[in-house]
């Protein structure tokens, strides 16, 4: 039978993947690794941290700052449930990282950079909120006076790398792919379980989450007015519940309801059981959860042929896109649609926004044209024909022909260009 190894005294072994070595020991309940690119840089790199006595205040390695900060901002209000959760995740995936148990005073830039570089195969919201975790960590050794100064804010050669996954497109519902998906719906005889979630996403750009938590108080019909408060969000072990708030603080809002929604809310109103305070709920009055309205959704639109592919979310976006198409300002978009800040509504929606410069131009030239005006002076056929010779003139100059050939061209264009001078 093996010896038990005692606390403190640790194990050693290759990591093939990574192609490193890992020593590990524990350090009161837990276990802490150390990391070398030969066995015996683990090592000592384990046998110091041992000598030392263990981690000091001095010696606070980048994972503990980083979980201090993030447990801070929960604590404080600053960070809401779901963002926690988030938060939490990525501290995970950066707690197997040898960056992130190393001692802070001990991380160069170049340990840095060869972090970072990892991180380039990843999605651009995975590098976003690892790079910022990461500064958070560094921040907070700086204001412990532990580190002078934050290396990633202070270096013009640390930067966030771009990802090499390329950027998904939104993708909304065609003009005749929405017609169709509501004509379909009103034409079936029996109504589907979930059409009036489908269809409430669709005229109010709200996000699943936030229509699946609606209370029946929160619809106002004399005020014609949706109060979105809260939506779902996953607890620390990933099971999906109901969440005190709304995704961000911008997501709080209170928008109006077109006619279009006000029908879809009274029919909702009228078909909610009066045992819940939820407008949408299962038959034993508990939450909905979205990946039961997907699935039906899925196999809707895959039945009917309405679409090549639609998910819940690209009923927002479908939302989004008419509301650009229609050119309401983004400014009035992004309330609607509870975004942070106006530059997630801008970068989310580029190409939409670009496929509507066309129709922004054509309205210019009329709002010009209106007022009459104009470039006065126009140049006529005969200038524009005299202007394109003497480009011309000079391309002969500087062929290849030969001299002769050189002389009878610019004869006949001269001769061209005399005609234009007298049309």
């Amino acid at each position: 039978m093996a010896k038990r190894r005692a606390n403190g005294e640790g194990s050693i072994y290759k990591d093939e993947k990574n192609d490193r070595w890992v020593a590990v020991i524990t350090h009161g309940k837990k276990r802490k690794a150390f990391y070398g690119k030969t066995r015996q840089e683990a090592l000592t790199k384990r046998e110091n941290f041992k000598n030392s006595g263990g981690t000091t205040t001095k010696e606070l390695i980048l994972y503990d700052a980083m979980k201090n900060v993030i447990d801070y901002k929960f604590k404080t209000g600053e960070t809401r449930e779901n963002g926690y959760y988030t938060n939490k995740s990525t501290l995970k995936r950066l707690e197997e990282s040898e960056l992130a148990q190393m001692s802070i005073p001990n991380i160069t830039l170049d340990d840095l950079k060869e972090y970072l570089a990892t991180l380039k195969d990843y999605s651009a919201s995975t590098i976003k909120k690892t790079y910022a975790m990461i500064n958070w960590g560094l921040d907070y050794a700086v204001e412990k006076n532990i580190i002078s100064v934050n290396l990633l804010k202070n270096s013009i050669t640390v930067k966030k790398p771009k990802s090499t996954q390329m950027k998904e497109k939104v993708i909304a519902l065609e003009l005749d792919e929405e017609r169709k998906l509501l004509k379909v719906i009103d034409s079936l005889l029996e109504p589907l379980k979930y059409q009036n979630i489908w269809q409430l996403a669709l005229f109010t750009g709200m996000r699943i989450g936030e229509i699946l938590t609606l209370k029946k108080t929160n619809i106002d019909f004399k005020k014609k007015e949706i109060h979105i408060e809260r939506t779902l969000t996953k607890n620390e072990n990933g099971k999906t519940k109901i969440g005190n708030y709304t995704k961000t603080e911008a997501s709080y809002r209170i928008i109006r309801m077109d006619k279009n929604a006000e029908k879809i809310l009274h029919i909702a109103m009228n078909e909610s059981l009066a045992k819940t305070e939820l407008l949408f709920s299962r038959e034993d009055g508990t939450f909905i959860t979205s990946g039961m309205v997907y699935t039906s959704l899925k196999n809707f639109v895959k039945k009917y042929k309405i679409a090549p592919k639609c998910s819940l979310h690209m009923l927002r976006h479908t939302y989004a896109t008419r509301l650009i198409e229609a050119e309401v300002p983004p400014r009035i978009i992004q309330h609607l649609l509870g975004h942070e800040g106006i530059q997630t509504t801008l970068d989310t929606y580029t190409d939409v926004f670009k496929r509507c410069e066309n129709k922004y131009r054509d309205k210019i030239e009329e709002f010009y044209d209106s007022f009459d005006i104009s470039v006065v002076n126009k140049l006529d056929d005969s200038m524009l024909i005299e202007r394109e010779l003497l480009n011309f003139m000079e391309l002969v100059e500087k062929s290849h022909f030969t001299d002769s050939q050189k002389v009878l061209l610019m004869n006949d264009l001269n001769k061209i260009k005399e005609w234009c001078k007298l049309a």
